[in-house]
């Protein structure tokens, strides 16, 4: 069992440098906070496939990364900010530690040997970053009101899923 479940972790953390949210907008045509980048603390992301929507919790300090990542299966499992729990078939959790590097707007994150880097630049605010690794960007955000409630509905209905 724990054998499948690093699997999984392993394979969740690849998904996350792998499959790319498409940033929607015109992002370029803002401009940009007038503070540098910092990495540190909490940032979220969500990273939608197919059946699948994989929610990624990065936690950053000093040189270290811990990452809490939900699998959720099901279809239209989002509307709007909240969770549509009827449709989540299944949730599994996964946690795995790495290690990371941030110069000069550049971001390299290594998981055992798995290692993704790219540039990080700021959204709109300074409370949205979008990392780009391999053409892809992920847009991360910095927890809020309304993210905290997802991630509260997401543990809970893993647990209440996960109950043996």
């Amino acid at each position: 069992m724990k054998k499948i479940i690093n699997y999984f972790a392993a394979v969740a953390m690849m998904a996350f440098c792998v499959f790319g949210i498409s940033a929607c907008g015109s992002d370029d045509n803002n401009p940009t906070p007038n503070r540098p980048l910092q990495m540190y603390g909490e940032w979220l992301a969500l990273i939608q496939q197919p059946g699948i929507l994989l929610y990624e919790i990065d936690e950053f300090s000093g040189s270290t990364i811990k990452a809490t990542i939900y699998k959720i299966e099901g279809y239209n499992v989002i509307s709007g900010t909240s969770l549509v729990e009827a449709n989540v078939k299944k949730i599994e959790k996964s946690t795995g530690s790495g290690t990371f590097t941030y110069k000069n707007g550049f971001l390299t994150v290594t998981y055992g040997e798995k290692v993704n880097e790219g540039l990080v630049r700021y959204g709109e605010d300074m409370n949205v970053i979008y990392w780009t690794v391999n053409n892809n960007d992920f847009e991360m955000l910095r927890p809020n009101t309304a993210t905290n409630a997802f991630t509260g509905q997401v543990e809970n209905l893993y647990e209440k899923l996960n109950k043996k």
